[in-house]
C-alpha cells in the first residue's frame, strides 16, 4: 500500500527557517501527530509516530531514504523532533507539540 499522499504541502514560514524538505516533514509528522493523538491518545504526555523509517520514509516518494532519514535526523538535532524507543519500535514526536500540533503551523486550524 502507498502511503504517500497525492497533495503534500508546507508552511512557509517553516520552509524558510528549516529549508522545503524538513518543512515537508514537519507539515506530515503533524498530521499524523494530530491522528495518533485522537487515536492511540497520549504516551507519556505526547503523541508519537511509531513506525520505522522505511515506512515514514514512503511518505515521501520523491525523495529517497537516506535524504529522508538525513533531513529527519537534522530536526531531531535542531531540537524539533525527539525520539524515544517502544520495545524494538523508535517513536518520533514533536519537542514542543504546542509549536506545530496546536494551531501555530496551521493557524487556520482550529483544534
Amino acid at each position: 500500500m502507498n502511503t504517500a499522499s497525492v497533495y503534500q504541502i508546507f508552511n512557509l514560514s517553516l520552509a524558510q527557517k528549516y529549508g522545503v524538505p524538513k518543512a515537508i516533514i514537519i507539515y506530515q509528522f503533524e498530521g499524523w501527530l494530530w491522528k495518533a493523538e485522537r487515536t492511540q491518545g497520549k504516551i507519556s504526555g505526547r503523541p508519537w509516530i511509531i513506525k520505522p523509517m522505511t515506512e515514514i520514509a514512503k511518505a515521501f516518494p520523491y525523495l529517497r531514504y537516506s535524504q529522508v532519514r538525513y533531513h529527519i535526523l537534522g530536526l531531531i538535532k535542531e531540537g524539533v523532533i525527539i525520539t524515544k524507543k517502544f520495545g524494538i519500535q523508535r517513536g518520533y514526536s514533536f519537542s514542543d507539540e504546542s509549536m506545530f500540533i496546536n494551531g501555530i503551523s496551521h493557524p487556520e486550524v482550529k483544534l
